[in-house]
């Protein structure tokens, strides 16, 4: 079972969690947005790694990262915008993001790459919960493809089990 075959069968409007062993979360990361980055434009929330590390990945794979709005939650000092990229002044806060999600959900964006669900886990769990919910309800309502990588987590974690649910399909690769 092939990533792409996996990320090919997920229509507009739906949702997939990838998740992988942390030695190989750089190449399914790498291969995921390479493959959405074709797509057309996309968005990737982030947790889990810097804007500059991001770009760094993905330069080493030969995807074009302008093709991608960043929001990094990882870079916190002050609230900027830089090309591409949206700097958060604070660390995660769902209802702040999902103001920042809107335009994006309700514009051109084709998908969203959320990373990493493992690191959301380290929030309140009903407020991400919540978060994911109605931000997944509202991909879907806008036919826009939501994809959340994840590293191995214990999947008896209430958070990775109340989103997953809220999802189409997991994929262990």
């Amino acid at each position: 079972m092939a990533l792409v075959d996996e990320l090919s069968g997920v229509t507009s409007g739906g949702n997939i969690v990838l998740s992988s062993s942390l030695e190989k979360y750089d190449r399914l990361w790498a291969d995921a947005a390479s493959y959405l980055s074709k797509k057309g434009p996309g968005l990737v929330l982030s947790l889990n790694k810097s804007y500059p590390a991001l770009t760094k990945l993905m330069e080493a794979n030969g995807i074009d990262a302008k093709k991608l709005t960043f929001i990094d939650c990882v870079t916190y000092n002050e609230e900027k915008r830089e090309g591409n990229c949206i700097y958060l002044e604070k660390p995660f806060n769902p209802t702040y993001v999902s103001i920042i999600l809107e335009p994006f959900i309700k514009g051109d964006t084709r998908f969203f790459i959320f990373d990493s669900l493992s690191s959301f886990t380290l929030y309140q769990p009903l407020t991400i919960v919540k978060f994911f919910h109605f931000t997944l309800s509202q991909l879907a309502l806008h036919n826009k493809t939501g994809v959340i990588l994840d590293v191995d987590t214990d999947t008896t974690n209430t958070i990775v089990k109340a989103v997953t649910q809220a999802c189409n399909k997991l994929v262990k690769v």
